[in-house]
């Protein structure tokens, strides 16, 4: 670990990540204590897999070092609307000069992890902060440009359901369905973080349901995971597909089987068994239509109970 590098502590408290966003020099150890009385258990993941807690009890600690500069966002996999960011920056080089007679100590910033000027724009969107994100977007930024980590605005805004910023981008002319690091859109994120209003918003705006990210996931796998059965329910209200299937031919019933998401399961069930199979119906009677000649009853059965 680099001398500088302190260790930071993180609590969770109440359902929440105090603090909930930290920086942190590259080489330094974050550690988790978890101090929420009201849950058994917690984990801290992150979305990227780099970081993976067991499962803490009350007053258990887990500590992980960071030796890569980058953003890493985790959250508990036990009670997943619950997320931190952790950004980690390389550390400031320190160099020794000899002046004649006496020394001096010279520290140099190091250009590594210089913030850009997409990674502020994209930064304070993730915040809400709409005066600056105005700011950026007078000077003529690009509301779509994503940043160095390949995060973009709207996406990051989605993700913390900062709905003053995303109207705002919006308004300015933000691509609904553009999609970010990991083919990501801004309802995949919306979905995969648990924010019902910034999907309601999104999908008012037409965003594309079914759009698959890098591992082949709708939106819908995203908030099976989660398990809030209202995110569920609002995407099979948009006519989001129950049945597309990921890069492991995993369809969203299955994620919701294996996170063990009762109720988004049940949401699920409900409509493949009514909702579905009735639109479905609608769609066969409209292909039987081309035919110049009936088919027997039980063929049709037969054909319509395979499709639905």
């Amino acid at each position: 670990m680099p001398p500088h590098a302190a260790a930071t502590v993180v609590h969770i408290v109440d359902f929440a990540f105090v603090p909930s966003a930290i920086t942190v020099q590259r080489g330094a150890s974050v550690t988790w204590t978890h101090a929420n009385s009201l849950a058994r258990l917690h984990t801290v993941n992150s979305e990227d897999g780099a970081v993976e807690s067991p499962d803490l009890v009350y007053g258990q600690q887990f500590s992980h070092t960071f030796s890569t500069p980058g953003t890493f966002r985790c959250y508990c996999h036990v009670h997943s609307f619950m997320s931190t960011l952790v950004t980690v920056v390389d550390a400031p080089d320190k160099t020794v000069t000899d002046q004649g007679r006496g020394q001096s100590e010279v520290l140099q910033t190091s250009d590594l992890h210089r913030m850009s000027t997409y990674d502020a724009f994209v930064h304070a969107a993730s915040l809400n902060q709409t005066s600056v994100v105005q700011r950026w977007i007078d000077k003529g930024h690009d509301v779509d440009h994503h940043d160095t980590d390949g995060y973009r605005a709207l996406c990051v805004a989605a993700q913390n359901q900062c709905m003053d910023t995303m109207a705002l981008l919006v308004a300015h002319g933000a691509t609904i369905h553009l999609k970010q690091t990991g083919g990501q859109t801004a309802l995949h994120t919306a979905c995969t973080w648990g924010k019902p209003q910034a999907v309601e918003m999104l999908l008012r705006l037409g965003a594309p349901v079914d759009l698959q990210d890098d591992n082949g996931q709708a939106p819908l796998h995203c908030a099976c995971q989660h398990g809030d059965p209202l995110l569920v329910k609002l995407l099979l209200q948009a006519k989001a597909d129950p049945y597309i299937a990921d890069e492991h031919h995993r369809i969203p019933n299955d994620i919701a089987h294996d996170w063990k998401r009762l109720d988004a399961l049940r949401e699920l069930n409900e409509y493949c068994a009514t909702t579905y199979k009735q639109h479905m119906q609608q769609l066969f009677n409209v292909a039987l239509e081309g035919l110049h000649q009936a088919i027997p009853s039980g063929v049709e059965k037969t054909i319509f109970d395979f499709l639905a």
